[in-house]
């Protein structure tokens, strides 16, 4: 466990949870927490940005937390789609358009579309 000034990593991990519990806005049986040398990234899936938002606030309220790494994903179901998902759809949407050539080469990386 570090010490940073007279707070130990794992007080402010525990301050940091209750933070969580008593915020109205924030589910926190879905977070994970740990902090090192003062640095709390927060960890886990949530339900909205709203939520996001008030879990990172959760954590700057807790005193001698230095800084914060936001791991934090929104659960929405566009969240469920694969690049493979996305690729299928539009090389289909390719192939309805008879004016395009037939030398388009597409390429989906991280939900980002290219064609060549």
């Amino acid at each position: 466990m570090t010490r940073h000034g007279d707070t130990t990593d794992g007080k402010l991990k525990a301050s940091v949870v209750r933070e969580f519990v008593r915020a109205p806005d924030v589910d926190s049986t879905v977070l994970g927490v740990t902090v090192v040398d003062g640095v709390a990234p927060i960890l886990g899936e949530v339900g909205s940005h709203a939520e996001k938002v008030a879990a990172t606030e959760a954590v700057l309220r807790v005193e001698g937390v230095r800084a914060l790494a936001q791991e934090v994903q929104i659960r929405t179901a566009w969240s469920q789609v694969t690049d493979t998902d996305i690729a299928r759809d539009a090389e289909s949407a390719l192939e309805q358009d008879e004016d395009l050539p037939d030398t388009i080469d597409l390429v989906v990386d991280h939900r980002v579309v290219t064609l060549h």
